[in-house]
């Protein structure tokens, strides 16, 4: 985090909350489109403190609590593994085996590899190449990577991580 604004000098802290401008901080990739975006609503950029609003990597629980009531930040505590859609998978696949296979009736199937390879390529096969699969590496972001699949057996190696 950076420093925190109660610690800059009463001018410094004026300054920065004056007429409670969007000040954000991005931290680590983003786009044009999201520098652009906040700039448009009005949003400057800084780099050091007095920042109001962080987009970026998820923070830490501990980080959070280190907020003032001012700052906001793009991920809620936690919800990082939710965005990983084979946490996701994980988690729902968890809930289906202790509530029954009849919740989450509107999620697709998934399959994480490489664990899941086999029961992958039987469901191909039960499909008669009528099915396709979005394949989508681990941790990526931004559509980064992220392939449609006709013929697993095929297309993804016996050890691939997704």
């Amino acid at each position: 985090l950076t420093r925190d604004i109660r610690k800059l000098s009463e001018a410094a802290a004026e300054k920065v909350t004056k007429g409670n401008r969007l000040i954000f901080r991005i931290d680590g990739a983003s786009s044009r489109c999201v520098r652009n975006a906040w700039r448009r609503a009005g949003g400057s950029r800084s780099k050091k403190a007095g920042w109001n609003f962080l987009w970026g990597k998820p923070m830490k629980f501990t980080d959070h609590m280190r907020l003032n009531e001012y700052q906001k930040v793009c991920h809620f505590p936690g919800t990082f593994f939710l965005g990983r859609k084979d946490s996701l998978s994980r988690q729902v696949n968890l809930f289906r085996r202790r509530n029954g296979n009849r919740s989450f009736t509107y999620l697709p199937k998934t399959f994480i590899l490489p664990e899941d390879r086999d029961r992958l390529i039987a469901d191909s096969k039960a499909q008669k190449g009528k099915g396709s699969y979005i394949l989508k590496p681990k941790a990526g972001a931004r559509g980064i990577g992220i392939r449609l699949l006709i013929d697993p057996e095929r297309e993804v190696k016996r050890n691939a991580s997704c």
